[in-house]
């Protein structure tokens, strides 16, 4: 009966990995289509760092839901290879690479393109510095407690 038990819980924990590590490739093909691996690496830490940030929903899936901050949680797949990729690079930072590798956003929770007017204007109210630049994208911590809407 134990056995049946844990078979249970490890088939659950695998099914709720297999969801996170989907959400997190959906993230990285939408994001970081120009295929370079460190761009996608750096969209998965801004969602991972969203986690242990009181603010935000703590699983990748409420995160690209959440407040509809990603526009594209309903298109479909378009381009298989670049989704293989994606979802090759989102299982290998899911399982290892968010323990064994820096973050090169430095702690950032947002990012976007390069000429993004609203994170432009909000970097210079202040509401938001500035940590890296990675691929076609700047990364930025906020600096409030709660992020304007």
């Amino acid at each position: 009966c134990l056995l049946l038990l844990l078979s249970s819980q490890t088939a659950q924990a695998q099914t709720q990995a297999n969801e996170e590590i989907n959400c997190l490739s959906k993230a990285m093909y939408f994001e970081a289509f120009e295929g370079h691996e460190d761009s996608k690496k750096a969209v998965g830490w801004v969602l991972r760092n969203r986690l242990f940030n009181d603010y935000f929903p703590f699983s990748y899936c409420e995160n690209i839901h959440w407040k509809t901050q990603f526009p594209w949680t309903n298109k479909g797949i378009l381009n298989k290879k670049e989704w293989d990729r994606s979802l090759s690079v989102a299982t290998y930072m899911y399982y290892k690479g968010f323990f064994q590798e820096e973050d090169p956003t430095h702690g950032s929770t947002f990012f976007a393109s390069k000429e993004d007017g609203w994170f432009i204007h909000m970097i210079k109210t202040s509401q938001f510095e500035k940590k890296s630049e990675i691929g076609g994208h700047r990364y930025y911590f906020w600096k409030s407690k709660k992020v304007a809407d």
